[in-house]
């Protein structure tokens, strides 16, 4: 449509994954299963008001299960495994350091998987694993093989070999953990391994996250060795968090979250238990949630309401609402506030847009679940999954241990003080960004459009 834009250039490349002289770009995917999604928004209003919880499962993790399979979608990217160069489509997660890949003999696992006795470079340690997530565990054998990206690799890795997955279901084979966690004392992660390569494969530790929301299309990025330079650059402002420790190790993505604004009033955090070892309140940022959790005192619900509508919170943790007629996306801000996330050097925005999911239709009632827990997933910590993150440039600064957002969109910005917050009305229209990349599935051609 030549009225909407225009093109600046096209760039037609012999793979889709983009290599330069310093950075290693990775197209990712945002996997959302169809079928789940149909048959979670045809349940009928009273599966919802009723939904129960199952013996000895935590709240939390039925929680997690509806989010999960609500069209939250996870972020997925190939990866190389091996001497055979096994091709392991994984979830590149901020939320952990844990690499891990399915076994070609585990039963219930993802069909694209890895057979140890295929590579001449793997080995067993005979310690077996095991790792939780809300929706599931995943139990296996640690051991050590190559691992590859695109001019870049991590010889002798440790990692879980993934032989037991029945309680966890995922559209992904693997997870690369994005932080320096280490799960062994005497083993690195694999992020450490890239970047401190001998000889050095990239010129800066550090790496970017484009996320772009939309479903089952390859345009959104991972970008390693520095930052998309279409949106970190000097015509924009990418706001930086100091990354915050846990006794001297770094287990997450995490920066300080002190206030939220709501309604035009700003609330405190409360300070987190003494679990946490640090003294300020702090959010872990989690491309593997499509949820947000705020730790926050007050009834939360009732705030970001700005009409009456008959809402309830169930026992398992989720609220919802019903209406008797049917709320356009474009109407939430009618019945809901905005929510602002204060980090250490500004406010962000997360809408009703982003948090609200029509889940379903019965009886006359239109049914919208909140995708935002309460209370602190971590020992009083907030948790900002891809519904939030996806709205900014993630920039992640291994070397200076500092986490940054780049506001690109006029609908999300970022303010520095909350008296421009109060001042900011939505823009009428979007124009904000000037480069859209988008990357043909399975076709290797990048396109850059300009808008204009």
């Amino acid at each position: 449509n030549m009225k909407a834009f225009s093109i600046s250039c096209l760039l037609i490349i012999a793979f889709a994954v983009v290599v330069t002289a310093q950075t290693v770009t990775i197209p990712l995917k945002k996997h959302q299963n169809p079928n789940n999604l149909t048959e979670i928004r045809s349940r009928p209003a009273t599966e919802f008001k009723s939904y129960k919880l199952k013996d000895n499962i935590a709240p939390s993790r039925e929680w997690m299960k509806y989010y999960d399979r609500s069209g939250a979608g996870f972020y997925m990217g190939d990866i190389k495994v091996g001497s055979s160069q096994a091709t392991i489509n994984v979830l590149f997660d901020l939320g952990s350091g844990l690499l891990w890949v399915p076994s070609s003999h585990c039963e219930g696992c993802h069909p694209n998987s890895y057979n140890p006795q295929g590579s001449t470079t793997y080995t067993n340690t005979g310690k077996p694993g095991k790792y939780s997530y809300g929706a599931g565990d995943i139990k296996g054998y640690y051991g050590y093989d190559e691992f590859w990206l695109p001019k870049a690799t991590s010889e002798h890795q440790y990692f879980l070999l993934v032989d037991e997955q029945a309680t966890l279901p995922t559209p992904f084979a693997g997870v690369f953990g994005l932080t320096l966690e280490k799960y062994n004392p005497e083993q690195s992660g694999i992020l450490w391994n890239i970047f401190n390569h001998n000889p050095p494969e990239f010129s800066k530790a550090a790496f970017g996250l484009y996320l772009s929301g939309n479903n089952n299309t390859y345009d959104s990025f991972i970008t390693f060795g520095g930052y998309d330079v279409r949106y970190v650059n000097d015509k924009t402002k990418t706001y930086w968090q100091t990354e915050q420790d846990v006794d001297g190790k770094y287990y997450w993505w995490m920066g300080l979250m002190p206030k939220i604004s709501i309604g035009g009033e700003v609330y405190d955090l409360p300070e987190p238990s003494a679990a946490n070892h640090y003294q300020a309140s702090a959010a872990v940022w989690d491309t593997g949630a499509g949820w947000v959790d705020v730790p926050f005192a007050e009834d939360l619900y009732d705030l970001v309401k700005k009409q009456e509508l008959q809402c309830e919170e169930e026992k398992n943790g989720l609220y919802l609402c019903v209406s008797p007629s049917e709320i356009h996306p474009s109407r939430y801000g009618d019945y809901f506030h905005d929510i602002w996330f204060n980090f250490e050097s500004g406010w962000f925005r997360f809408g009703p847009e982003d948090y609200i999911w029509p889940a379903g239709y019965q009886s006359g009632e239109y049914i919208y679940v909140f995708k935002i827990m309460k209370g602190g997933a971590y020992y009083n910590t907030g948790l900002l999954g891809d519904i939030f993150l996806n709205n900014y440039y993630v920039s992640c600064d291994l070397e200076n241990k500092k986490i940054g957002l780049t506001a690109y969109k006029a609908s999300h910005p970022a303010h520095e003080t909350i008296s421009d917050v109060f001042a900011w009305t939505m823009p009428a229209e979007d124009k904000s960004v000037n480069l859209l990349p988008i990357i043909a599935s399975g076709a290797g051609v990048l396109i850059i459009a300009a808008v204009v």
